[in-house]
């Protein structure tokens, strides 16, 4: 409860100056079909707007498959439903390949973790598709307990521009520093501020994003 609450007064809190302050909720199932193989659903809703209303939604599926120790290849489908105020919704479909490795450290005392992203984004009735090329790099801490610490940093590289907006070259910067919580053993909540700043069309004053994601394993 004390996480959740932190959650939400990093939105209260965040500076006056932001572009937006914003709430996401991320609902994650996962499950493991094999030591190799996992499938997960995700369901994102963005409460937008200075958290006054759900601006966002992302839903959909991935397939991973884990090469070694160190590295895992996944595959994922999102549908992205935008609706902004005073402007018509956008209905948006993602095909995404993904590679995570882990770059040092063990999970049971601290890790650096890389995580790549290459996306195609279609937007309905409108035939211009667009790639996006995504880099992350997150570093974590555990603290005992069943409790990490993190802050993370990804930055986000319009591959081409498109008609519906998109513009190639550097589109945004994502910073994050959070808490990962252990609830049991099928349970994980992790609470973390975002600073989103974008850098097109021209330089703004950046968001502020609350989020808390839950986690549930079926196994």
């Amino acid at each position: 409860m004390r996480l959740l609450l932190l959650g939400l007064a990093a939105v209260a809190v965040a500076s006056p100056a932001a572009a937006d302050e914003q709430l996401w909720i991320v609902n994650q199932l996962k499950a493991k079909i094999n030591d190799r193989v996992s499938f997960a659903m995700e369901w994102q809703p963005r409460f937008t707007n200075g958290v006054s209303r759900n601006g966002d939604n992302l839903f959909g599926p991935s397939l991973s498959y884990k090469l070694n120790k160190r590295a895992t290849v996944t595959a994922m489908y999102t549908a992205a439903i935008t609706t902004p105020l005073n402007r018509p919704t956008r209905r948006e479909h993602r095909f995404t390949a993904q590679l995570q490795f882990l770059l040092a450290g063990t999970p049971d005392k601290a890790t650096l973790i890389s995580r790549t992203r290459l996306e195609e984004r279609l937007v309905e009735d409108d035939p211009d598709a667009a790639l996006r090329f995504r880099q992350m790099l997150r570093g974590q801490l555990n603290i005992g307990h069943g409790r990490a610490v993190f802050v993370s940093s990804e930055a986000f590289f319009g591959l081409e521009s498109a008609d519906w907006g998109l513009s190639a070259g550097l589109d945004q910067v994502r910073t994050m520093v959070g808490v990962n919580q252990t609830l049991s053993k099928r349970l994980d909540l992790e609470v973390a501020l975002q600073d989103q700043r974008f850098s097109r069309p021209k330089p703004q004053s950046p968001n502020q994003v609350g989020i808390i994601t839950l986690s549930y394993h079926f196994n």
